[in-house]
């Protein structure tokens, strides 16, 4: 049946992997055994849809009890049952669509064995890089005051920039305003 009150399989999981209590030991809910539900199997850790025709609650397909507190009892999904198929058979609406994300996997898995295959040809510069930078790892462990040099060299070529535009814009502020020849080029007026 649909609801699954006929399923007489073997799964013991629940729709997020939980794994399922066995009937007879579980305590969670005492009514739920072999004799209430004979109809039911309810046999080992099986997930079932035991229902009397009187019973408030009724689910919609096989479930389980998992002993978790925040979820008691979960839904399962039966072995052997395939999810239905997306409405109108695809997520994807158009064929060319389709076929585009097919040429584009072929590419990205290239793209990928080609990475593989650099890194693979690289393997010794690599390790040669990782051992360059243990040793310079130890080499600022054991001079933690090296770390100043960069920081002093910007600081200098700061002051350095400063002082150069400072000094041109000075030497081009004492030139006389008439003192440059404008007759010669045509792009002075």
């Amino acid at each position: 049946q649909a609801d699954g009150s006929d399923y007489r399989g073997a799964q013991r999981r629940t729709k997020t992997g939980k794994l399922c209590l066995i009937w007879v030991d579980q305590t969670d809910f005492p009514k739920y055994t072999a004799a209430n539900y004979n109809r039911s199997d309810l046999v080992s850790n099986f997930c079932r849809n035991p229902y009397h025709e009187g019973d408030a609650n009724k689910a919609t397909m096989i479930w389980c009890i998992t002993g978790d507190a925040h979820a008691p009892w979960e839904e399962c999904v039966p072995i052997g049952v395939f999810r239905p198929q997306c409405l109108h058979g695809y997520a994807i609406d158009t064929q060319k669509m389709r076929d585009t994300l097919w040429g584009a996997s072929f590419v990205i898995w290239a793209v990928g064995l080609i990475w593989i295959i650099v890194i693979m040809c690289f393997v010794r510069r690599i390790r040669l890089a990782i051992a360059l930078n243990k040793v310079a790892a130890v080499f600022l462990g054991n001079n933690p005051h090296i770390l100043w040099v960069p920081i002093m060299q910007a600081v200098i070529a700061i002051a350095w920039s400063v002082t150069w535009m400072w000094s041109a814009s000075f030497l081009l502020s004492q030139v006389p305003a008439g003192y440059t020849p404008t007759g010669h080029f045509k792009t002075y007026e």
